[in-house]
């Protein structure tokens, strides 16, 4: 099948999603105004998130209308290239852990894109859960190799030797060391669930940050079966950030 042909069949289904995160989000917004005192700050959030999806689904209606002033056929931003952005904005109005416990609470799958002032973070969810969280820019001794270190899943030469043996491996550090039978699966989930914890600290602390959530969307595979429940990550930052500002 052409390009040309699959082009209708790319529109209805991403029109289709558009349409379903419009129910989903609505779907939400109605429990909590039933629900007797309710958060008016969350509330906001999410009927901001399904106008976001409504503004995708007329964006992919005016798509396909022959009569659009979008006549060359070509697709609306981010299709084609990638899955269609369905959230946009600033942490001035949503903070970015708020959009991100939202999106959780929707058991949705895409990556979220956080630009802080220094540093820019991407936490790839599935079905609402965190499967994978990367930064730019990581704090000395936060990588996942420093963690490894720290809890004794391997030595610092060691970790160093496969490192400067595998520069340029497409495989990432956990699977490279997996492979080299230099560290256990238990031991790797162990210290990637504490690397994406405080990869979740830094995250909640971003000053000035921007936001954008790809619904479906994937970053590369994860390195192991790591599936970390989103509301107790963000709890976490919450107590730790609460704890170092009354020290």
């Amino acid at each position: 099948m052409t390009a040309e042909a699959q082009a209708p069949k790319r529109r209805e289904e991403a029109l289709a999603r558009h349409l379903s995160g419009i129910q989903d989000t609505l779907l939400s917004v109605a429990k909590m105004v039933d629900s007797s005192g309710s958060d008016r700050s969350r509330v906001s959030v999410q009927l901001e998130w399904a106008a976001s999806y409504l503004n995708e689904a007329v964006r992919e209606l005016g798509c396909a209308n022959p009569g659009s002033d979008q006549t060359d056929g070509s697709p609306a931003p981010w299709e084609g290239s990638g899955p269609a952005s369905s959230l946009v904005g600033t942490n001035s109005s949503i903070s970015a852990p708020e959009v991100l416990g939202f999106v959780s609470s929707l058991r949705k799958s895409g990556v979220l894109h956080i630009d802080g002032q220094h540093e820019t973070f991407k936490i790839e969810l599935k079905d609402g859960a965190a499967v994978h969280a990367e930064s730019s820019s990581p704090p000395k001794g936060q990588l996942l190799g420093d963690v490894l270190v720290d809890q004794g899943a391997i030595e610092r030469d060691e970790l160093e030797d496969v490192i400067s043996r595998n520069d340029g491996d497409p495989r990432r550090l956990g699977r490279l060391l997996l492979d080299e039978e230099l560290i256990s699966h238990d031991q790797l989930r162990i210290a990637l669930s504490f690397h994406v914890q405080l990869l979740f600290h830094r995250m909640c602390e971003a000053d000035d940050a921007r936001f954008r959530f790809e619904e479906g969307a994937c970053l590369e595979a994860p390195e192991d079966d790591v599936r970390l429940n989103v509301t107790s990550l963000l709890l976490e930052s919450a107590r730790a950030s609460d704890e170092r500002a009354r020290s």
